[in-house]
């Protein structure tokens, strides 16, 4: 929030100038807004006490779906122990969980032209979130169509189809008949997830 710039937490960091507490990492990206507060944290590397302050919010803000990012870094990193710097889409095995999202409606659209600030403030977030997780999952998916047929099947997507999510849209409701939902939405998505390809997915991951 300090820069107002979306900031990545690597496994692989110059510790000369970048190191933080894995506790802080943590509390960095489950720092939800309105359900947790920002999270505040050092660069414990940095000898600016000023420029190590941080105030951090959940990367979920900006990158619900964050596998494009994932796949970035891998292309950025060097595995020197396996002679494979800098890997292109056909030496990696992606398998992107989703987290079911909040399942929310819009209804009459048929009116949107006479929607009020309110009302599109409440709905904006969930549009631009849903907008943004779809459409990483449609680009990964470009992505390997593009690249020798057995490769294609390398990367996966699970998340619970629109139709199952009978569950609330409130991310803090854990009322019993809530919980009892989600397990029922969790045990339909490996079933769809299996039926798609993933124990196919495991066995070529494992290979």
């Amino acid at each position: 929030m300090n820069n107002n710039s979306p900031f990545f937490f690597t496994s692989i960091e110059d510790t000369s100038k970048r190191e933080f507490f894995v506790r802080d990492v943590l509390r960095s990206t489950s720092a939800a807004p309105t359900y947790f507060p920002p999270a505040k944290i050092k660069n414990i590397a940095s000898n600016d006490s000023k420029s190590s302050d941080m105030i951090n919010l959940d990367g979920g803000v900006f990158a619900n779906n964050p596998t494009m990012f994932a796949y970035a870094e891998a292309r950025n990193t060097n595995f020197n122990e396996r002679n494979n710097n800098k890997p292109s889409a056909s030496n990696m095995q992606i398998l992107s969980i989703g987290t079911g999202s909040g399942g929310f409606k819009i209804d009459k659209t048929e009116k949107s032209n006479q929607w009020n600030l309110l009302k599109w403030a409440k709905l904006i977030p969930n549009i631009m979130m849903e907008g943004s997780i779809d459409t990483v999952a449609f680009q990964m998916n470009e992505i390997y169509q593009t690249i020798e047929h057995h490769n294609n099947e390398s990367y996966l997507r699970i998340n619970t189809s629109k139709n199952d999510r009978d569950y609330s849209p409130d991310m803090s409701n854990a009322s019993p008949e809530n919980i009892q939902d989600l397990l029922k939405a969790g045990k339909k998505t490996l079933e769809d997830a299996k039926a798609n390809g993933l124990d196919k997915f495991l066995d070529d991951l494992l290979d």
